[in-house]
């Protein structure tokens, strides 16, 4: 009996690796010479930027380097002082299944950051990052659109609606704009601390073209041409486009953003001038339809067949959903006002079947009677709904007021919980004639069988080697009707 196929193939991506990791740093800095000897560190924040990315053989490693202001008071004298440091940091982690081939979506956030004084010119600094990654391997499902084969042979054929992941790009982009300060802020003198959130806004589809837009929040706090200090919050735009590899299908489209450079400076206009250097990344699902041959069986002759079940992402979404933690950072000594706040936030973590991530914040305060101070808490929060291994959480604007014990902080969080829908795509890779049935073979040519939970005509017609057009019409099903389980149902056999 000859038997062909006509063949097809799809290349997709399988998700191998989508969690959160931290990874921590501890470095040595020395102090330079134009600076006075540290007294003592006030706080420590940072922009955690991302340097890149390298699939290898079962694992994924990620560089990076963390833009470092250090706030400190000096020995002599009760002036501001600021330490800029860039502390490299390079984290690996296992990827069974991976492969050169294999891409990668990064983003990463600046967790916390401490600095000790081993001596008035030397600190111990340690960081931490939290790194959220997406690993991704190339596939190739192939299967049998078509089964030409003489009579005596039953196939299956099946339709699947899939939206697999056929594409994972990226592209760097850069922004830079003068931005002006909100009306009454004093004029910058030098920028003590800066941070950057980005968020893309818009996305549409053109062709082949994504178009990308979104806003880059900076949050800035520095010192005035007076010596007072100043906060602003600064949104600038920003846009980009990718090419994509195929157009006009059905398509969703995921966008992650990470910040490759960051500056700050006060400008000559007054304003604030901002320069920025990222990655957009993206992983895109299309639509596909695919008409497979998923099993076949032979009446007269024995067939030796293999088939393979595929299972495969078929679409997704993104939970959104929000929180926010109070922490009351304690003061010895009586709170004038607070001048700045800033804030870390671990990974969420499992504990007790609830997600939860700790909070930790320091308040830059000035005394009643004048005198800087640093009051720092920490705390928890837990995310209100469903949550994975994959869930990130992010921390907008902190607020702190001064009340009888100190300073309560308030910071809001944003948790995104992606979700993902899987399904089975069963496909006939091949089938070979095995013998023809001996002569003589005992076989009845009536048979009633009761129907149990599960059986199908196609089962039935498979398990008794005889036609399923045969049982329906025997038993007067529709071409699609199915037996109800506990029927009867009869099978005739051809002698």
């Amino acid at each position: 009996m000859e038997i062909s196929f006509e063949s097809e193939s799809l290349r997709y991506y399988e998700r191998l690796y989508s969690a959160a990791f931290t990874h921590e740093e501890t470095t040595e800095m020395i102090v330079p010479d134009a600076l006075p000897d540290v007294g003592g560190v006030l706080m420590v924040e940072g922009t955690a930027l991302l340097r890149g990315k390298e699939a290898n053989t079962d694992s994924l490693a990620v560089t990076g380097v963390c833009d470092l202001s250090i706030l400190y008071l000096p020995e002599e004298g009760d002036e501001l002082q600021k330490l800029s440091m860039e502390a490299p940091f390079s984290a690996v982690t296992p990827c069974p299944g991976l492969t050169e081939q294999g891409r990668a979506v990064v983003s990463l956030r600046f967790m916390n950051g401490e600095a000790r004084l081993l001596n008035s010119r030397k600190l111990l600094v340690r960081t931490e990052v939290c790194i959220s990654a997406g690993v991704w391997q190339p596939r190739q499902l192939e299967w049998n659109r078509e089964c030409r084969a003489e009579s005596g042979v039953e196939v299956l054929t099946r339709e699947y609606s899939l939206m697999p992941v056929t594409d994972v790009t990226e592209k760097t982009f850069s922004a830079g704009e003068v931005l002006d300060l909100p009306a009454g802020r004093p004029e910058a003198r030098e920028i003590l601390s800066a941070r950057i959130a980005l968020r893309t806004e818009e996305m549409n589809a053109v062709g082949s073209k994504l178009i990308l837009r979104g806003t880059a929040r900076t949050s800035v706090f520095y010192l005035a041409a007076r010596g007072e200090t100043g906060e602003a919050e600064l949104q600038m735009p920003w846009s980009q486009i990718l090419e994509l590899e195929e157009e006009g299908a059905e398509q969703r489209v995921e966008v992650t953003t990470a910040v490759t450079g960051f500056r700050v400076v006060p400008s000559e206009e007054g304003g604030i001038l901002a320069e920025l250097g990222a990655v957009a990344q993206a992983v895109v699902r299309s639509r596909r339809s695919i008409r497979c041959v998923a099993d076949a069986y032979g009446i007269s002759q024995d067939l030796d067949t293999r088939v393979e079940t595929v299972r495969m992402e078929t679409g997704g979404e993104i939970l959104e959903t929000g929180d926010s933690v109070r922490l009351q950072l304690e003061a010895q000594k009586s709170v004038g006002r607070v001048v700045h706040v800033c804030f870390g936030m671990g990974r969420p973590h499992p504990e007790d079947g609830e997600y939860r991530t700790t909070v930790q914040a320091k308040a830059l305060c000035l005394g009643e009677g004048g005198g800087w101070s640093a009051l720092s808490g920490r705390g928890e929060t837990v995310c209100p709904r469903e949550s994975s291994a994959a869930m990130t959480a992010e921390a907008g604007e902190a607020y702190g007021a001064v009340n009888g014990r100190g300073v309560e902080v308030r910071v809001p969080v944003n948790y995104r919980c992606p979700r993902w829908e899987t399904g089975e795509v069963r496909v006939l890779t091949g089938a070979e004639t095995v013998q023809e049935t001996e002569p003589g073979e005992k076989r009845p040519a009536i048979s009633v069988i009761l129907t149990r939970e599960g059986d199908s005509v196609w089962s039935l017609g498979k398990a008794n080697r005889v036609s399923c057009a045969g049982i329906r019409q025997v038993n007067g099903l529709e071409p699609e009707e199915e037996p109800a389980a506990g029927s009867l149902i009869l099978v005739l056999r051809q002698r």
